[in-house]
């Protein structure tokens, strides 16, 4: 990989509504290092993510699910929220939307590969210029559909969020971005085949 001097940087300040898709037992400021997210750091370090609107925040949290099945049920929903938030400070995050990233050796095909090895390597490299990154996201189609990986301490930062008052069940926030939730089958008969 090439230095990383003078690689684009967009600045994300407290003004900035951000919306994180979370369970209600952690909190949004959630910093993960357990390798499952696409530019998750290794411990001590985490990886906090947060789209620039609900409907990118909805479609990445279940975005394998929907496209697999086209819904997602109400029992995958039910413990997960979407909240708002907004950054206690600004942040320097290196810009992979931006045209200059190409000049590094970035494309989109790093926010659409899996397994997720390479973005992890971007990520590592990137933490030691930036406070995180922007990227285009993998399940949305939507050209202003963007997130932030920010990088931290992992765990919980105790940064301030306003709680329940700027949160919504997931499944509310789905259905208002046109996603299905359905309920599953109470029961179900099995038809033996025609003799």
């Amino acid at each position: 990989m090439r230095p990383l001097d003078g690689f684009p940087v967009r600045t994300v300040g407290p003004a900035v509504d951000l919306y994180r898709c979370h369970r209600m037992t952690r909190g949004p400021w959630w910093f993960g290092s357990s390798g499952d997210g696409r530019f998750d750091l290794a411990p001590p370090r985490g990886s906090c993510y947060l789209a620039l609107s609900v409907a990118t925040a909805v479609r990445e949290a279940i975005g394998p699910e929907l496209s697999e099945f086209g819904y997602i049920t109400a029992g995958f929903a039910g413990d997960r929220h979407v909240s708002r938030v907004r950054l206690p400070r600004a942040r320097d995050v290196a810009d992979l939307t931006a045209a200059g990233s190409a000049d590094f050796g970035v494309t989109r095909e790093l926010c659409t590969m899996t397994p997720y090895d390479i973005p992890h390597q971007w990520a590592t490299a990137l933490a030691n210029v930036s406070d995180g990154v922007h990227y285009e996201t993998r399940f949305s189609t939507d050209p202003n559909a963007t997130a932030l990986a920010l990088f931290d301490a992992m765990g919980d930062p105790g940064w301030p969020w306003p709680g329940r008052r700027e949160s919504v069940g997931l499944a509310v926030a789905a259905r208002r971005c046109g996603v299905e939730v359905r309920q599953p089958p109470s029961s179900v008969t099995i038809v033996p085949p025609p003799a």
